[in-house]
């Protein structure tokens, strides 16, 4: 017979080589534990972050939204006495003091214009509406419905197709569509139609939407800035615009859950691309 001291013997362990284990496995718990709870402080700390940085962003946009409000009316104090004074004087000012003039009102528009786009910024931020089921082909239709004299001045051919179901605020998805196709009616190219394509594809759990158009396009180097706020496409162009309506369409897609995008064309042009969240099938 074997002895259980030689090796490769299989014999009962000794009072030594049980607690050497019990120590391992002791110092095993202890670590697993210490690292549980490690990442149970991290956790909280985390989250604790996530609720100041929610709360920060929330009072930064109620401040912006209610500092905009406020400018209306002194803006429009401003645009109210110089148009008065445009009227009443405007012939016996200097032709100096006209173009000084004209200036002012050009700047109070710009201003204006700038104070609305803040404030449909803010807007588009904000809880507003419950998620719903919408149609986006409907929501297509309002949106081109309030553009129907841009499109027409521009002689546009809208050509589309079934758009598709998806979960979230109706107004904020037609303002959405509404700016996309706004910036493809200002930013066409002279002399060439103008045909603006709306598209939608199934990729995974959500509905990628995009608006493609034959416009002057955007350059590879300026697609990172583009939907920054205040960005203009081409800021030589004599277009009206503020830059806040792609910061706008970005804000409200990433409200949503959703990513937007510039994809390559073949030819000359635009095309953004976004997902939305696809409305869950109903039982």
């Amino acid at each position: 017979m074997r002895s259980t001291d030689e090796p490769g013997a299989t014999g009962p362990r000794s009072r030594a080589d049980s607690d050497d284990v019990a120590d391992v496995t002791e110092r095993v718990l202890g670590l697993i534990a210490s690292r549980n709870e490690s990442q149970r402080v991290a956790l909280a700390e985390l989250e604790l972050w996530a609720e100041q940085l929610e709360r920060s962003n929330q009072d930064l946009s109620e401040f912006a939204y209610i500092a905009a409000h406020d400018l209306r009316a002194p803006l429009a104090a401003l645009a109210g006495s110089a148009e008065l004074l445009a009227r009443r004087s405007g012939t016996e000012l200097s032709e100096e003091s006209q173009r000084h003039l004209a200036a002012i009102l050009a700047r109070v528009g710009t201003m204006a214009r700038m104070i609305d786009g803040i404030l449909a910024y803010c807007q588009a931020g904000n809880g507003g509406e419950d998620r719903e089921v919408v149609d986006c082909t409907e929501v297509l239709a309002e949106a081109l419905e309030h553009l129907a004299p841009e499109i027409t001045d521009a002689r546009a051919r809208i050509t589309t197709q079934p758009l598709g179901m998806v979960a979230g605020e109706r107004t904020q998805l037609v303002r959405l569509f509404q700016n996309l196709l706004s910036n493809a009616l200002k930013f066409r190219r002279p002399g060439c139609d103008l045909v603006i394509d709306v598209s939608v594809r199934r990729v995974g759990d959500d509905q990628v939407f995009s608006v493609a158009d034959t416009g002057i396009g955007v350059s590879p180097d300026d697609r990172a800035d583009m939907f920054r706020m205040f960005r203009r496409l081409d800021p030589q162009t004599a277009s009206p615009g503020n830059g806040m309506g792609l910061a706008i369409c970005k804000r409200i897609v990433e409200r949503h859950g959703g990513s937007i995008w510039v994809d390559d064309t073949l030819s000359a042009g635009l095309c953004v691309s976004f997902s939305l969240p696809a409305a869950a099938p109903t039982s």
